[in-house]
This record gives structure tokens, sequence and C-alpha cells, in this order.
């Protein structure tokens, strides 16, 4: 329990008797009980869970499904909820030690919220083909109210409430309802939860290559200004990472952002986002910023990504990072006019490339550019081409 508060937690695996334990025994402090998906795992992850349970002797429902499709299952979970609230995990995920008496005191400062953000540790492989193991801290709406309906396809990103009765697949939700409820709530949250830590975690938005970030950050050089590109930026929350670690490493770092920013109602059909829709898109974006007190280091662009590199010269920009249009046609159109941008070096990267079922243009046109060339490294959802 979370003070007087139940709570269930739900996991889907598949296959991750490295991580899963780590995971549970992460929860057995507070969760009343158990909703777990196993996708087929051949491993020792069903082992895991039988010591759990027999070591908590507390609820534990198990479902069995042979396909892949942890978003699909997660909502099945959902309905299965019995307790007041739900804790939405990732096997690969691990609650600090502190989780009670952090959401206990969220839950105090807003009553009425649907959902809270709250701080994950994440353990990954650096790579495919690695047994070297990430670990990174990142902010997450996981923690709901049961019944709080949930936007499917934001299982490893940020799943979203929404004001609605029961859960359902949103084709064209209308989110408005809920913002009223719980916006001030939420900015309460960001003054108090995020007080002198990172305000990206504030922003909606994908985002899970704050370790890629970090990286390219440190490695940046400080004898000479150097230029980084970010495509496609949402409402900031990757860019306001970034440019928080440029400004706090002291090193002459320009971070340039380019999107078009086109129509957020699409955006919301298209994605099935939760959105502020009192804003217009890049409006928001530029208040995140200011907000963050970061723009000092951020120039934005209000350009096509295919047409923002004729800015640069050739060999000009240390690291570039691909994230705006994933269809095929535009992802190799960036590569191909970002490419010569790189000085000797430096780094050409994008995101998804491990999302080869949702974003196939992606991962397609990125091994059709380097096939026959080293391997292009993943770190962790992320493609990297050092030049």
């Amino acid at each position: 329990m979370i003070g007087p508060h139940t709570v269930t937690v739900a996991i889907c695996f598949h296959n991750e008797q490295d991580f899963l334990g780590r995971c549970l025994a992460s929860v057995a402090p507070f969760a009343d009980a158990l909703l777990l998906c196993d996708n087929g795992s051949s491993d020792g992850s069903l082992g895991l869970v039988a010591e759990w349970r027999r070591l908590n002797q507390k609820s534990v429902t198990l479902i069995h499904r042979t396909e892949l499709h942890p978003d699909k299952h997660c909502q099945e979970l959902y309905s299965l909820c019995r307790t007041a609230w739900i804790l939405v995990l990732g096997a690969d995920e691990v609650c600090r030690p502190d989780f009670q008496n952090l959401a206990q005191a969220a839950m105090a400062l807003a009553p009425e919220a649907a959902g809270f953000f709250i701080p994950l540790l994440t353990e990954i492989k650096a790579d495919c083909r690695s047994t070297e193991t990430l670990r990174f801290e990142e902010m997450k709406l996981r923690l709901f109210r049961a019944g709080a309906v949930v936007a499917p396809g934001l299982l490893h990103e940020n799943l979203q409430p929404l004001d609605e009765p029961s859960i359902r697949h949103v084709e064209q939700p209308n989110f408005e309802p809920w913002i009223t409820q719980v916006r001030s709530a939420t900015e309460q949250l960001r003054r108090e939860l995020l007080r002198g830590q990172d305000y990206y975690r504030a922003i909606p938005g994908y985002f899970d290559f704050g370790v890629l970030y970090d990286w390219v950050v440190a490695a940046a050089p400080t004898d000479r200004p150097a230029s980084f590109v970010e495509l496609g930026n949402f409402f900031g929350r990757s860019t306001i990472y970034l440019a928080e670690r440029i400004k706090n490493s002291g090193k002459p770092i320009t971070l340039y952002t380019v999107d078009t920013f086109p129509d957020i109602l699409s955006w919301a059909t298209n994605e099935r986002y939760f959105i502020e829709l009192s804003h217009k898109p890049v409006e928001y974006y530029v208040k995140n910023l200011v907000q963050a007190r970061v723009t000092q280091n951020v120039v934005v662009m209000l350009e096509d990504s295919a047409r923002a590199d004729h800015q640069f010269d050739d060999g000009s920009v240390d690291f570039v990072y691909v994230d705006a249009d994933h269809t095929w046609e535009a992802v190799q159109t960036d590569i191909e006019e970002w490419l010569p941008k790189i000085r000797p070096g430096g780094i050409l990267a994008g995101h998804d490339y491990l999302e080869a079922e949702k974003w196939p243009g992606v991962r397609e046109a990125v091994e059709e550019r380097f096939a026959g060339k080293a391997d292009v490294t993943t770190y962790p959802n992320s493609w990297v081409w050092r030049v």
C-alpha cells in the first residue's frame, strides 16, 4: 500500500530473467497484487515470478499470450485491476527505495489527479550484441488511479491517463476535460516535485535516449565551439534535457533545433497522445524552453529537416540526432542531407531503430544507407554512426 491506498503492479514481459527479479523486488514493499502478462518466455522469468509469489504471499494474476503486443496486453491487465491505484512497469524498470514516500506525498498534494510522474530506474543492454548494462533514471507517468483510460502505444515512454469512465482504444480523444480537472495540480507538482531537479521531466514527449545525449556532451571538445542539431522536437522534452546538460557542462556548444511543428490536432489523432490543446505546438515548445531557462544554449529553426541543412557548411557539425518524420523516404533524405555536414569524428544518430514493427522505415533507411559498412551501433534504442 501507499499510505491508505491499495496498489496493483502490472508488468508485461518476455524473456526478462536478467531484469525481472530486480523489478519485482523493488515493488515487494508496497504492492498489494501483481498483474502479469508473459509473452511466451523460454528463460527463467516464470521461475522468478513463482519465487516472488512464494516469498511475498500476495495475489498474483498471470496470463499467457503468445503474440508480442505489450500495449494491447497492458490494456487487458488494466481491466483486471481491483485496487485503488495501478502502477505500470516495464520488466527492466526498478522503483527507487523512497518510492512509497514520494508517491504518498504526491497523492496528498494533488488528491484529484488521475496519475503521477514517478522516478524509475531503467536498466537496459547497451547494445543488442553486448552484455554491458546501462542504468539511468527518468520521470515517467506510470502511476494511475484505477479506471483512468491509458492511451496505448506509449509503454516505454509515458503512458497517459484520460478522463473517460472505462478503458478503451481511443482514436480521436478529447483531452480537455482531464486537463481542466488537473491542470492546477500538475503545475503545482511541477514546482514541488521538480524543485531542484531536471525541468525536462515535467514536459510530455517521447524520450528514451538520455544516455546517448549524456555521452555526446561528455565527448564534446572544450577547446573550440561545437554544434549540435536535433531534428524533431515535439514539446521540447529531449531538447531541454540536452540543453540542460550542455549548460551544466560549461562547454561552448550551440544546440540547433529543427521542426516545422505541424498541426497539433493531427498529432493527437495519429499518435493518440496527451497534449495541451490550449497552445499551438511552437508556442508551447518555446514556452517550455523559456521556463527551463535554457534559451541561451538553443537556436530554434522553424524549418523542414531536409532543408535546414543548407544553413550549415559541410564538415561543420559535431552531432545530429534524427527524430523527425519516421517514414523511409524522410529518414533516408535526412541521412543523405545531414551526413556531409558531420565533421570527422562526429556523430549522426537517430531514434526508434529497434522499433521496427512500429517504425519499419527507420531501420530500412538506416540499413540501406550503411549496408556493407561497419555495424550501426544501437545505444539504446538509437542508431549511431560515427563519421
